[in-house]
């Protein structure tokens, strides 16, 4: 019961951790909202501007195009942008307008190009699948992930060095098989991820309300359950998947096999904090600045951890 209590306290604690600089009212009211972010073939890119969510869709600026390995030309007096990827197939995309042209045929958008502060957004699923590449959007971290067709997963998950492998982890789209918890819909200003020390295989994916435990199977990331619990009380307000309280097998494993080890990070300060408990008891905390990619969250421990 004393190391359950212990495991549930350090999943409060580890949103405690990252905003103890800053008072929590005053923190909520100035809290970025985590960015959505894009994972190509297996490793996530920056687009330099955000993309956006409309009606449930999600844009990007044109200027993100390079990195999905496509050019474009702006036709500002047509408001016509041409895209064409490596093989000079084409698609136009005019703005506001509802039909696309790939190659001279004409396709209907569920959601038309737009200008949003002074740029163009495009709908990335559209841009990406007719280029023939498959998008699929994770609701539980707001992730966009685009595979191409030749693209078989990355070979990163069976590496031995523990933070490649856990980034690795990481960059694949969580999958769940049951109806996800409610998300709340505001600041996302903390989230973690929690692993069994020495191990790469699962984790606890945490957004500051909900956890997530996903299991990496065949090379996906499959949810097993979730729950949500405030203040480590020792029982769950609510669980979904397999979990159905503290006792059940999806949780106690992550309680009695190993300790775990944790990284977080704060979009409130871009403080990255990281660290585990030594079998002695010992807190060993590693912190720094947030920066580059997505899967940076996931730095190197020591002592094998």
């Amino acid at each position: 019961m004393q190391k359950l209590l212990l495991m549930l306290v350090t999943l409060g604690l580890i949103v405690t951790l990252v905003c103890s600089h800053s008072n929590r009212t005053e923190a909520a009211s100035t809290a970025m909202f985590r960015p959505i972010l894009i994972n190509v073939n297996g490793k996530f890119i920056q687009t330099g501007t955000t993309p956006e969510e409309v009606d449930h869709r999600v844009l990007i600026p044109i200027r993100s195009l390079s990195t999905l390995g496509l050019t474009y030309v702006w036709d500002g007096a047509t408001q016509t942008v041409t895209i064409s990827n490596a093989s000079q197939s084409k698609v136009k995309v005019t703005l506001n307008s509802t039909i696309a042209y790939k190659d001279d045929k004409p396709i209907t958008l569920d959601v038309p190009a737009q200008m949003k502060q002074e740029r163009v957004y495009l709908p990335i699923r559209f841009v990406t699948e007719a280029f023939d590449s498959n998008v699929q959007f994770e609701t539980i971290r707001k992730i966009v992930f685009v595979t191409s067709k030749s693209f078989s997963g990355s070979t990163e998950l069976a590496s031995k060095d523990l933070q490649k492998a856990r980034q690795a982890a990481i960059s694949l789209p969580i999958q769940a098989s049951f109806k996800l918890l409610h998300v709340k819909e505001t600041d996302f200003m903390v989230e973690s991820y929690m692993f069994l020390a020495g191990k790469t295989d699962e984790y606890i994916y945490e957004d500051g309300y909900t956890s997530t435990i996903v299991h990496i199977q065949n090379g996906k990331a499959i949810a097993i359950g979730q729950f949500t619990n405030k203040g480590g009380t020792g029982s769950f307000d609510q669980v979904a998947g397999d979990l159905k309280d503290t006792l059940s097998p999806a949780f106690q494993h992550f309680v009695i096999e190993n300790p775990i080890v944790y990284f977080n990070v704060n979009y409130n300060t871009t403080a990255l904090d990281a660290g585990y408990s030594s079998d002695d008891d010992k807190t060993f905390r590693i912190s720094g600045e947030f920066s580059g990619a997505y899967e940076n969250i996931i730095i190197a421990l020591p002592d094998g951890k």
